[in-house]
This record gives structure tokens, sequence and C-alpha cells, in this order.
């Protein structure tokens, strides 16, 4: 039954992680078992005036570096993966300057294309032997098309 008490009373120390940018912090949360304190407190007088200030509970210590081999491999595997995210980001902002370099020479070549066609058709309809070669097509066709 004692052991029972002593267990209840015991102070019980909790880790937790947060996250600050890319390093993980630990924060140590301290809980005390107020069950068994009250059943063997029986009554005591408690005066303002007495009361010590008690540190706040869940304090982050940021200058701490974690020394858990577990933790360690979190944040092993979670650099790991935000290298990979980061060059996986590199690798797509470099696909899309190159998209966007071969959409601007395509651009380009359009318009060439649509300017030379353009002066190739007013070439051939200025032209008079081009004009008589249309005219010759056009004739031979109508004899095709006659004969079938």
């Amino acid at each position: 039954m004692m052991k029972e008490h002593n267990n209840m009373n015991a102070i019980k120390s909790h880790k937790k992680l947060y996250k600050s940018g890319k390093t993980w912090m630990a924060a140590t949360l301290m809980t005390v078992g107020l069950a068994g304190g009250a059943m063997l407190a029986g009554t005591t007088t408690a005066n303002a005036d007495e009361v010590t200030p008690v540190q706040s509970a869940g304090t982050i210590q940021a200058s701490q570096q974690a020394t858990d081999p577990e933790l360690a491999n979190t944040q092993s595997d979670a650099q790991k993966q935000q290298s990979t995210i980061d060059s996986a980001n590199a690798q797509l902002k470099d696909q899309q300057n190159q998209l966007s370099e071969a959409q601007g020479q395509q651009s380009s070549a359009q318009q060439e294309l649509d300017q030379a066609k353009q002066a190739q058709q007013a070439a051939t309809q200025n032209n008079p032997a081009v004009k008589q070669a249309q005219a010759d097509v056009n004739q031979a066709q109508q004899q095709v098309d006659n004969q079938q």
C-alpha cells in the first residue's frame, strides 16, 4: 500500500518535440501525482506569502541538443527529406526555365514562319509565271475530272 502512494507522489517527466524552422526542440513536461499527495497531506494551512514560485512546466530548452538516439534519427531523416525536397524544387525551377526558353524560341520561330508565308504569298501573287502555272494546273485538273 505504501508503495502505491510513492508512485502517486512521484514526479513524472515527459518529453515533447517541437519544430522551430528546420531544427527540432525538446520540451520537458513535469507532472506530480496529486491524488497521493492530497491523501498524505491531511490538514495543512497554506499562506499566500509563503508560496514559492514554481518554474513553468512547459518551457522549451532551445539551447539543448537532442541526445536521444531516436530523436537524432528522426532529425536526420527530416534533414534528408528536406534536402530531397530542396533538390526537387531546384530541378523543377530549372525545368520551368528551360520550358519558358523553349516556348520563347517556338514563338519566335512561329513569327518567322508567318512572315515567310506572307512573303511567299506576296511573291507568287504578282508573278506572271506563277499565275500561268496555276492556270495550267487548273486546266489539267478539269481534264482529269472530265475523263472520270
